[in-house]
């Protein structure tokens, strides 16, 4: 009988690399030498909080900000106990991992100690009365190289993504009556395309220093902590994924340099309220089955008359 708590678990992917799930710590990407690097893609999930397996020989494996993922046999490579409750390094050597040696500020044991951002609260089932919409442009992001004469810009990859969030849009609503905050901020990322600052720049009317000095990532974070978050009122999107995601991404990448009082804030568990996921269970409930419709948001304006 397999024991129902786990300390790891080593994930078959095909066409990629393995995960390794291990309780208190990251999710872990094995390298074809068993070396251990982050797994951008969990960045958002935070630690491990538990791995077991149920009477069907199931596994599930809990994260301490999304929600529980379930694996069959078939999709296991290795699990294991620490039944000698060996010291991490000893135990991941025992089955043949290790940690990348000298591995930067900011790696896998580094971030082992970033708590996980804006955590999920149990989430709405009913639209709220008062809140906060939140939404998000995207930029590629791009790696310069080259001579002045030829300059080539090649996307590059960031924390598993090839994107970061270039508009950042937040408007407070009560009762249907919009009020604070009034959010909208442009990041001035030097790994974007040129044409993305000139975008910005258009859009606000700021000058070249005006606009680089308000899209200094960190600042537009501290501003979007005290404005956004503070208020701790539900935060509203129409498809969270990535926007969610990508502000996880940006706060965790900036923990450090944010106050004792912001990382507090950071912390506490937001309550988020999907409207197109409670769009897709009003049509399930209307034809008593489920399915998932992806309805374009400028669809549904135009179904409501809504500009």
């Amino acid at each position: 009988m397999m024991p129902t708590n786990l300390t790891l678990l080593e994930r078959k992917i095909s066409n990629n690399l393995n995960c390794l799930y291990f309780v208190d710590h990251p999710v872990y990407r094995i390298q074809k030498n068993h070396q251990l690097v982050l797994a951008p893609e969990y960045a958002s999930a935070g630690r491990v909080t538990a791995i077991s397996c149920d009477d069907q020989q199931r596994y599930h494996i809990d994260f301490e900000a999304t929600k529980e993922l379930v694996l069959t046999e078939k999709k296991v490579v290795k699990v294991t106990n620490n039944m000698l409750e060996q010291s991490t390094s000893q135990f991941l050597a025992t089955l043949g991992y290790q940690f990348v040696p000298n591995e930067p500020v900011g790696s896998a044991e580094a971030a082992a100690s970033i708590p996980p951002m804006l955590p999920a609260a149990s989430p709405l089932n009913a639209a709220p009365t008062s809140y906060i919409v939140i939404d998000c442009e995207f930029g590629t992001l791009f790696r310069k190289s080259g001579s002045a004469k030829a300059i080539s810009w090649r996307v590059q990859d960031t924390a598993g993504t090839h994107d970061s969030i270039f508009q950042l849009s937040a408007i407070g609503f009560s009762q249907h009556h919009q009020t604070a905050p009034f959010f909208n901020r442009y990041f001035d990322n030097p790994n974007f395309l040129p044409d993305k600052k000139l975008a910005g720049l258009a859009e606000t009317g700021l000058t070249m220093a005006a606009y680089e000095a308000q899209g200094a990532p960190l600042t537009v974070l501290k501003a979007f902590i005290q404005q956004v978050i503070q208020p701790q009122l539900p935060l509203v999107f129409w498809d969270q994924t990535q926007d969610i995601k990508h502000i996880r991404l940006l706060l965790s990448e900036y923990y450090a340099q944010l106050t004792t009082s912001e990382q507090e804030l950071v912390q506490q568990p937001v309550v988020i309220f999907d409207a197109q996921a409670y769009t897709n269970m009003l049509i399930n409930r209307g034809n008593h089955k489920s399915g998932n419709h992806d309805l374009p948001l400028n669809g549904l304006a135009a179904l409501f008359s809504i500009t």
